[in-house]
């Protein structure tokens, strides 16, 4: 949401044959969902209690492995472990208006081996907090951070209209990861009926590529955001 209230031109409107790029300090697992392709291995996952329970918990997690190298034939191996909670607050307390506190964590693993040019290690870890806050009826007070380490070193195929490897990119223009970035978001929710509500959100951003690097950017916006599910 953050990405697609300031550029439309981000939006897909239709499928796509060809495979498009993604950011691999996000996800390197499983980049295009369960249909990734090049991918073997074994999922699983665990759920206890539901939405409305006082606390419903979840744990998601995948080791898998390409099938065929890409450029070598060394294999890269991954493993992505999520875990995430909401916690009813109001249940405890014994309170009529929601106070609820969601908080999450995903860690991610890319390796590969062979000699120094084929070598990967890339490892991200992300951490999530929110805390909503029912102040009357339909209106709630909204709180997040996301903060995001990835480090190391990742190679990305560049495709074709065939969706055959012409050639590689280091990522990050030649540079290793060494990446930290922070989201911060504070708000306000009015629900007018269930899934038609209005949002007025302010996000402060930074970005940082190493020490000292011309690419670290901040950004802080505010904007009004409605929403509505037919």
């Amino acid at each position: 949401m953050f990405d697609i209230t300031r550029d439309r031109a981000i939006y897909t409107f239709e499928l796509n044959d060809v495979l498009m790029p993604y950011d691999p300090r996000f996800t390197n697992t499983m980049p295009y969902g369960i249909a990734t392709p090049n991918r073997r291995g074994a999922r699983f996952s665990a759920e206890q209690g539901n939405d409305s329970d006082p606390v419903n918990a979840r744990l998601d997690g995948a080791l898998m492995s390409e099938i065929r190298g890409q450029g070598t034939e060394e294999l890269k191996d991954f493993l992505l472990l999520r875990a995430s909670a909401n916690v009813n607050i109001h249940d405890y307390l014994d309170w009529e208006r929601k106070q609820r506190f969601t908080l999450g964590y995903q860690y991610e693993s890319t390796q590969r081996g062979g000699v120094e040019v084929e070598q990967v290690d890339l490892v991200s870890n992300l951490v999530e907090l929110g805390f909503e806050s029912e102040l009357f009826q339909g209106f709630d007070v909204l709180l997040g951070v996301k903060f995001l380490q990835a480090q190391g070193n990742e190679f990305l195929p560049r495709i074709d209209q065939f969706n055959e490897v012409i050639d590689f990119n280091r990522t990050n223009n030649g540079v290793d990861f060494d990446d930290q970035e922070q989201l911060y978001a504070g708000g306000f929710r009015y629900t007018f009926k269930e899934g038609v509500y209005l949002t007025l959100q302010y996000h402060a951003f930074n970005s940082r590529k190493g020490d000292n690097n011309p690419n670290d950017f901040n950004l802080n916006q505010f904007f009004v955001l409605y929403n509505m599910y037919f």
